[in-house]
């Protein structure tokens, strides 16, 4: 059996009848409209390796914004949905797989680790990541 590749992804966001995702088996960022099943490239997410796998584990929408959550990935990657731009924050760390799960509570983005020795916190009124 062949497999579509543009199916293969860790977690999804639906957004304005758009399910959004990025792909686990390349560096991308696609979406597919809920009504036609047309799926849609939307662009490499920049300064990640083309074909690396599994990048980012967990999407997250919130006002405007797609917060892709590094899994394989050195960064925090940050989608203006209206702007068609991405944004960056990286992550200095060892850990292979960062975090795995990510959660939003008072304009803050909490990343919560898989083998990353502690919790990161993007402030979304600052723009900032900290430990």
């Amino acid at each position: 059996m062949k497999v579509d590749r543009k199916y293969l992804f860790e977690d999804c966001c639906i957004v304005d009848n758009k399910m959004w995702y990025s792909s686990s088996q390349y560096n991308g960022l696609l979406y597919m409209d809920i009504e036609t099943k047309e799926v849609v490239f939307v662009d490499f997410i920049p300064e990640e390796e083309l074909m690396g796998k599994r990048l980012f584990s967990k999407i997250i929408y919130q006002n405007g914004k797609l917060f892709l959550i590094p899994f394989f990935s050195t960064a925090l990657v940050i989608y203006y949905i209206a702007e068609n731009r991405f944004e960056r924050y990286n992550i200095e760390s060892d850990c292979g797989c960062k975090f795995y799960d990510a959660h939003v509570y008072k304009e803050k983005l909490y990343l919560l680790p898989m083998n990353e020795k502690t919790v990161y916190c993007y402030d979304m009124q600052e723009k900032s990541l900290r430990k």
